[in-house]
């Protein structure tokens, strides 16, 4: 089921270690999970659980202070390639604020009634939620967090504030999925039909950025129970007037 108005993410923690050698000491991240906030989703009366459409459009309304115009820009595109690679969808950034979903960064009580955590980042901190009714119409990052976007080749650590740095694909891809419909595959150890045992899936309630060990990024991807999970919402082009 699906929340009726907001999705919450939860940070959950990051696992380091420290490698010396004779040139330097580093720090490498291992692994960061997230966690999204809400226990159940629900959805609300007379909404639809998906598009009912094709082409989805989307407008950033605002790029927050962490990243550039560029990086949010290309995040966000990244991380709906990811669905539009798995399912016969398409996505197009336009100007207009009636697009069908508004991204945007936040802070502090802004106009959902949601209130972020003005930048305290530790266990449990609220990092982003999902706005509307199912499938909801706007995605919200907290500003005073420190987000990061990583291009083809770069590296993940930021050595100015390390352990802070949140991915920005990743959190975004699980907010697209439930923007497109998507419920969690996995909660509190309990998995859905979709989920595969082996596998971490971007849409579990808990969820992992991938890390590579010196410095390299991984980047996010779905895995077979969100594969499973979009194509059962969304199964084939006919569906769509």
């Amino acid at each position: 089921m699906f929340c009726s108005n907001i999705n919450a993410f939860l940070f959950v923690g990051v696992v380091a270690f420290v490698i010396v050698d004779s040139q330097a000491a580093y720090l490498i991240t291992v692994k960061k999970t997230y966690s999204c906030g809400n226990d159940e989703f629900q959805h609300e009366e007379g909404s639809s659980r998906k598009w009912e459409k094709k082409e989805i459009t989307y407008f950033i309304e605002s790029f927050g202070t962490s990243m550039s115009a560029e990086d949010v820009r290309k995040g966000i595109k990244s991380a709906f390639s990811h669905w539009a690679d798995t399912v016969d969808l398409t996505f197009e950034e336009v100007y207009e604020s009636d697009a069908d979903i508004v991204f945007g960064f936040k802070s502090g009580e802004h106009d959902d009634n949601f209130t972020f955590n003005n930048g305290y980042f530790a266990e449990n901190v609220k990092m982003a939620h999902c706005v509307g009714k199912m499938p909801c119409t706007a995605i919200h990052f907290d500003d005073d967090l420190y987000w990061r976007f990583v291009d083809g080749g770069g590296k993940w650590l930021d050595y100015r504030r390390v352990g802070e740095v949140l991915d920005f694909q990743t959190v975004a891809m699980h907010q697209i999925g439930h923007a497109l419909g998507l419920e969690h595959i996995g909660d509190d150890g309990t998995r859905h039909a979709y989920a595969d045992e082996e596998s971490v899936n971007i849409m579990d309630k808990i969820y992992t950025r991938p890390a590579g060990i010196f410095k390299g990024y991984v980047w996010p991807r779905p895995h077979t129970g969100d594969v499973r999970a979009i194509k059962a919402l969304y199964p084939k082009v006919e569906d769509f007037e």
